[in-house]
Protein backbone atom coordinates (compact mmCIF):
# COMPACT_ATOMS: atom_id res chain seq x y z
CA UNK A 1 0.00 0.00 0.00
CA UNK A 2 2.64 2.44 0.68
CA UNK A 3 4.51 1.83 -2.44
CA UNK A 4 1.12 2.89 -3.98
CA UNK A 5 0.12 5.74 -1.82
CA UNK A 6 4.00 6.87 -2.89
CA UNK A 7 3.06 6.70 -6.91
CA UNK A 8 -0.49 8.23 -6.12
CA UNK A 9 1.42 10.73 -4.25
CA UNK A 10 3.86 12.02 -7.13
CA UNK A 11 0.21 12.25 -9.05
CA UNK A 12 -1.43 14.53 -6.82
CA UNK A 13 2.01 16.43 -6.57
CA UNK A 14 2.13 17.13 -10.45
CA UNK A 15 -1.50 18.66 -10.07
CA UNK A 16 -0.83 20.41 -7.38
CA UNK A 17 2.11 21.89 -8.95
CA UNK A 18 0.53 22.21 -12.36
CA UNK A 19 -2.31 24.64 -10.34
CA UNK A 20 0.31 26.47 -8.12
CA UNK A 21 1.50 30.00 -9.72
CA UNK A 22 4.34 30.13 -12.31
CA UNK A 23 7.29 31.49 -9.58
CA UNK A 24 6.06 29.04 -7.07
CA UNK A 25 6.28 26.02 -9.22
CA UNK A 26 10.00 27.09 -10.48
CA UNK A 27 11.38 27.85 -6.84
CA UNK A 28 9.78 24.29 -6.01
CA UNK A 29 12.28 22.84 -8.58
CA UNK A 30 15.04 24.85 -7.86
CA UNK A 31 14.74 23.73 -4.18
CA UNK A 32 13.83 19.70 -4.33
CA UNK A 33 16.87 19.78 -6.58
CA UNK A 34 18.95 21.62 -4.02
CA UNK A 35 17.97 19.05 -1.24
CA UNK A 36 19.92 16.52 0.18
CA UNK A 37 19.41 12.68 0.14
CA UNK A 38 19.44 12.73 3.90
CA UNK A 39 16.64 15.40 4.56
CA UNK A 40 13.85 13.79 5.88
CA UNK A 41 11.28 13.76 9.11
CA UNK A 42 11.23 11.59 12.35
CA UNK A 43 8.51 10.25 13.51
CA UNK A 44 7.70 9.73 17.94
CA UNK A 45 4.73 8.54 19.67
CA UNK A 46 4.77 9.58 23.14
CA UNK A 47 2.22 8.80 25.90
CA UNK A 48 1.20 11.36 28.45
CA UNK A 49 -2.12 11.48 30.74
CA UNK A 50 -3.83 8.74 29.41
CA UNK A 51 -3.19 9.51 26.08
CA UNK A 52 -0.48 8.75 23.01
CA UNK A 53 0.88 11.14 20.39
CA UNK A 54 2.17 10.73 17.15
CA UNK A 55 4.96 13.49 16.16
CA UNK A 56 6.75 14.37 13.19
CA UNK A 57 9.64 16.67 13.19
CA UNK A 58 11.89 17.62 10.06
CA UNK A 59 15.86 18.01 9.74
CA UNK A 60 15.55 20.58 6.89
CA UNK A 61 12.64 23.42 5.94
CA UNK A 62 10.96 22.25 2.52
CA UNK A 63 10.75 25.09 -0.05
CA UNK A 64 8.13 27.45 -0.01
CA UNK A 65 5.05 24.67 -1.48
CA UNK A 66 5.46 22.97 1.79
CA UNK A 67 2.99 20.48 0.16
CA UNK A 68 2.30 17.17 2.43
CA UNK A 69 1.06 14.71 0.13
CA UNK A 70 0.47 11.21 1.75
CA UNK A 71 1.71 10.05 5.29
CA UNK A 72 1.04 6.60 7.74
CA UNK A 73 2.70 6.00 10.82
CA UNK A 74 2.49 2.29 11.75
CA UNK A 75 2.87 1.31 15.23
CA UNK A 76 3.62 -2.05 17.04
CA UNK A 77 1.78 -2.50 20.36
CA UNK A 78 1.65 -5.21 23.22
CA UNK A 79 -0.99 -7.67 22.40
CA UNK A 80 -3.47 -9.36 24.27
CA UNK A 81 -7.51 -10.39 23.51
CA UNK A 82 -10.65 -9.60 25.51
CA UNK A 83 -11.14 -6.62 27.75
CA UNK A 84 -7.33 -6.26 27.46
CA UNK A 85 -6.98 -6.14 23.47
CA UNK A 86 -5.10 -2.08 23.00
CA UNK A 87 -8.04 -0.38 21.59
CA UNK A 88 -7.70 2.58 19.90
CA UNK A 89 -10.44 5.20 21.16
CA UNK A 90 -11.28 8.74 20.59
CA UNK A 91 -8.55 9.91 18.11
CA UNK A 92 -7.90 13.56 17.87
CA UNK A 93 -6.31 15.27 14.95
CA UNK A 94 -4.02 17.94 16.15
CA UNK A 95 -3.95 20.13 12.76
CA UNK A 96 -6.39 21.18 11.51
CA UNK A 97 -7.30 19.98 8.00
CA UNK A 98 -6.75 17.06 8.81
CA UNK A 99 -8.06 13.57 9.11
CA UNK A 100 -5.68 11.05 10.69
CA UNK A 101 -7.57 7.21 10.64
CA UNK A 102 -6.59 3.35 11.78
CA UNK A 103 -7.15 2.34 8.36
CA UNK A 104 -4.88 -1.15 9.18
CA UNK A 105 -4.54 -3.67 11.95
CA UNK A 106 -2.96 -7.11 12.43
CA UNK A 107 -3.25 -8.83 15.56
CA UNK A 108 -0.69 -11.50 16.75
CA UNK A 109 0.89 -12.31 12.68
CA UNK A 110 3.09 -15.36 12.82
CA UNK A 111 6.13 -12.80 13.05
CA UNK A 112 5.69 -11.70 16.21
CA UNK A 113 2.67 -12.96 17.89
CA UNK A 114 3.71 -10.84 20.84
CA UNK A 115 2.24 -8.01 19.21
CA UNK A 116 -0.52 -6.15 17.43
CA UNK A 117 0.47 -3.42 14.28
CA UNK A 118 -2.17 -0.35 13.71
CA UNK A 119 -1.18 1.60 10.67
CA UNK A 120 -2.85 5.29 10.27
CA UNK A 121 -3.00 7.20 7.54
CA UNK A 122 -3.80 10.96 6.28
CA UNK A 123 -6.17 12.58 4.53
CA UNK A 124 -7.46 16.22 3.83
CA UNK A 125 -10.79 16.82 3.65
CA UNK A 126 -10.45 20.45 2.32
CA UNK A 127 -7.84 19.70 0.16
CA UNK A 128 -5.27 22.00 2.30
CA UNK A 129 -2.16 19.67 1.04
CA UNK A 130 -0.37 22.65 3.14
CA UNK A 131 -2.25 22.32 6.31
CA UNK A 132 1.33 21.12 7.85
CA UNK A 133 4.38 23.95 7.68
CA UNK A 134 7.22 21.86 8.68
CA UNK A 135 9.99 23.77 9.55
CA UNK A 136 13.72 22.53 9.91
CA UNK A 137 14.31 20.81 14.02
CA UNK A 138 10.28 21.93 14.41
CA UNK A 139 7.91 19.11 16.56
CA UNK A 140 4.33 19.18 14.70
CA UNK A 141 1.79 17.18 16.97
CA UNK A 142 -0.21 14.76 14.45
CA UNK A 143 -2.59 13.21 16.59
CA UNK A 144 -3.78 11.56 19.62
CA UNK A 145 -5.79 9.01 21.36
CA UNK A 146 -6.75 6.62 23.75
CA UNK A 147 -6.37 2.80 24.67
CA UNK A 148 -9.68 1.40 25.55
CA UNK A 149 -7.76 -1.51 27.05
CA UNK A 150 -4.80 -2.62 29.55
CA UNK A 151 -1.85 -0.83 30.10
CA UNK A 152 0.21 -3.77 29.15
CA UNK A 153 3.40 -2.31 28.19
CA UNK A 154 5.41 0.06 25.91
CA UNK A 155 3.85 1.07 22.47
CA UNK A 156 7.18 1.58 19.27
CA UNK A 157 7.36 3.10 16.15
CA UNK A 158 7.69 -0.08 13.70
CA UNK A 159 11.14 -0.13 13.36
CA UNK A 160 12.55 -0.93 9.47
CA UNK A 161 14.30 -3.83 10.27
CA UNK A 162 10.80 -5.57 11.99
CA UNK A 163 10.29 -9.03 10.52
CA UNK A 164 6.19 -7.81 10.02
CA UNK A 165 7.98 -4.65 7.53
CA UNK A 166 8.95 -7.27 5.06
CA UNK A 167 7.26 -6.55 1.35
CA UNK A 168 5.87 -10.17 1.81
CA UNK A 169 4.44 -10.45 5.41
CA UNK A 170 2.17 -13.34 6.24
CA UNK A 171 -0.42 -10.62 6.64
CA UNK A 172 -0.36 -9.53 3.11
CA UNK A 173 -0.22 -6.02 3.99
CA UNK A 174 1.99 -2.95 4.10
CA UNK A 175 3.00 -1.41 7.11
CA UNK A 176 5.43 1.29 7.69
CA UNK A 177 6.12 4.63 8.74
CA UNK A 178 5.80 7.53 5.35
CA UNK A 179 5.94 10.70 4.35
CA UNK A 180 5.95 12.04 1.32
CA UNK A 181 6.31 16.33 0.70
CA UNK A 182 6.97 18.09 -1.89
CA UNK A 183 10.18 20.43 -1.60
CA UNK A 184 12.34 17.33 -0.51
CA UNK A 185 13.51 14.52 -2.27
CA UNK A 186 10.98 12.57 -3.92
CA UNK A 187 11.00 9.35 -1.76
CA UNK A 188 9.97 8.24 1.06
CA UNK A 189 11.12 11.07 3.56
CA UNK A 190 10.75 8.94 7.53
CA UNK A 191 14.47 8.81 8.82
CA UNK A 192 13.71 7.11 12.02
CA UNK A 193 12.07 7.35 15.56
CA UNK A 194 13.44 9.77 18.25
CA UNK A 195 12.76 9.94 22.37
CA UNK A 196 12.38 6.07 22.44
CA UNK A 197 9.49 4.11 23.41
CA UNK A 198 5.82 5.54 24.56
CA UNK A 199 5.39 3.91 28.26
CA UNK A 200 1.66 3.80 29.78
CA UNK A 201 1.11 4.05 33.38
CA UNK A 202 -1.43 1.85 35.00
CA UNK A 203 -2.98 3.73 37.23
CA UNK A 204 -3.94 5.97 33.76
CA UNK A 205 -4.92 3.31 31.83
CA UNK A 206 -9.02 1.78 31.98
CA UNK A 207 -9.32 -0.81 34.86
CA UNK A 208 -10.15 -4.01 32.87
CA UNK A 209 -9.64 -5.84 36.61
CA UNK A 210 -12.25 -7.18 38.17
CA UNK A 211 -12.12 -6.65 42.15
CA UNK A 212 -13.54 -9.00 44.66
CA UNK A 213 -14.17 -7.17 48.12
CA UNK A 214 -14.78 -10.11 51.04
CA UNK A 215 -16.05 -8.41 54.50
CA UNK A 216 -14.28 -8.21 57.19
CA UNK A 217 -14.63 -11.22 59.65
CA UNK A 218 -13.95 -10.17 63.88
CA UNK A 219 -11.62 -12.62 65.34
Amino acid sequence: MIQFKQKFALLIGALLLCLAPAHAAFAADEAVSAQDASAGLAFKVAYNNGRYSVFMKPNATPDSLNITLTAQVTLKVPHAVGADRFLVADVQNAVDGTQWTLTSRVDAPTEDQSADYLSFTVEFPEGNHQAYQWQAGQETQLFNFANGGACLGAVNLLDNSDAFAAAANSAHTNPGNQVNVLGFHDDNLFIGAYDGAAKCSADAAPSTQHSIFLPMVKR
